[in-house]
């Protein structure tokens, strides 16, 4: 038994370190690094399968090893898994308070009357949908107003002008598609900067490394390097196009990206992210499978800036969609 002990200790140990360098690793090379990317982007939550055996072999044999099992997970369930959990509240919000919601569509396949019952059932003010075919139309009061580009939608209870949308390159689309529809929004108490945002996936290049005999096949991720380079371009492009904007800003979508990833921190971090500053739980808001394996990971996000700060979010209830739709709550202070 005592070989036994000996193999517990380091495997506890050794587990714990494995998590603190999963968590660097993702932190400091996702997308830009192919293994980092694949944590980014991967089933986190296997990190937490070799506790299962080990928790109960240290109560069983040496409790002391609990002290590198809590603190592997510790890490595995907060910040790896991306656990946000905010007690934050502004005050002082004697402006505008606006509801916004966003979602990813999935090219229709989705209840539209289930999300036609949730905007009106949480009084929602402007909606940023995203795969969304112009066919598509919810029942909503007449007073609604609708704006599209390609398949990226804007629905709005107050009055809305369209700017011109930015196009950029979507592997493995041979043309270029819609990857940002701003608008002005006119509210009773002045204007704001809107958009929905629908910007490139890693998906074909994730799926062209992995292989079904080995797993993992280095060899081919060419491609993954190459869709994270169009990625990093059409995020500097759209968000160049929104420096200059003077009215509170409001950006809502499928950003295709945690907040752990270098891009996101790169063009994005700057902002208000609504669900990281005043979400409480994981928010994830998209589920997907490699070989069966579940994935799920928040890549759709509100933020906002230039005096737009939010109040709360939240994830909505399942609409059919492969995305659920994020809710925030954004407080516009008063300008003058």
């Amino acid at each position: 038994m005592k070989k036994f002990d000996t193999l517990l200790t380091f495997a506890s140990w050794a587990y714990a370190a494995a998590t603190i360098l999963a968590l660097a690793l993702m932190s400091l090379t996702g997308d830009r690094w192919w293994p980092g990317t694949l944590f980014l982007f991967g089933p986190r939550w296997m990190l937490v399968l070799p506790l299962v055996p080990l928790l109960p072999l240290a109560l069983w044999r040496s409790p002391r090893l609990l002290i590198p099992l809590l603190l592997a997970g510790t890490i595995v369930f907060g910040s790896f898994m991306g656990l946000q959990w905010s007690f934050s509240k502004l005050k002082g919000t004697n402006g505008q308070m606006l509801r916004v919601l966003t979602c990813n569509i999935q090219t229709g396949s989705f209840d539209a009357k289930a999300l036609s019952q949730l905007i009106l059932e949480k009084n929602i003010d402007l909606v940023a949908l995203q795969e969304c075919p112009p066919s598509i139309q919810l029942d909503l009061p007449p007073e609604w107003l609708k704006i599209q580009a390609g398949i990226i939608a804007i629905l709005s209870r107050h009055p809305i002008q369209a700017h011109e949308p930015v196009m950029a390159p979507h592997p493995p689309h041979v043309w270029q598609r819609h990857s940002l529809l701003p608008c002005t929004v006119t509210t009773p108490k002045g204007k704001i900067f809107f958009s929905s945002v629908y910007l490139p996936s890693p998906r074909y290049g994730l799926q062209h490394i992995l292989d079904r005999k080995t797993g993992l096949n280095p060899k081919k991720a060419e491609l993954l390097f190459s869709e994270t380079d169009n990625r990093q371009n059409v995020s500097e492009l759209v968000r160049n196009s929104l420096n200059i904007q003077e009215f509170p800003l409001i950006i809502a979508g499928d950003f295709n990206m945690p907040i752990e990833s270098h891009i996101y921190q790169t063009y994005w971090s700057k902002l208000n992210n609504a669900f990281t500053q005043t979400g409480r739980g994981y928010g994830w808001t998209y589920r997907d499978a490699a070989y069966g394996i579940p994935i799920d990971i928040r890549i759709d996000h509100i933020l906002t800036g230039n005096g737009a700060h939010p109040i709360q979010c939240y994830v909505g209830p399942d609409i059919g969609s492969d995305h659920r739709p994020v809710i925030a709550d954004i407080y516009i202070s008063d300008r003058k």
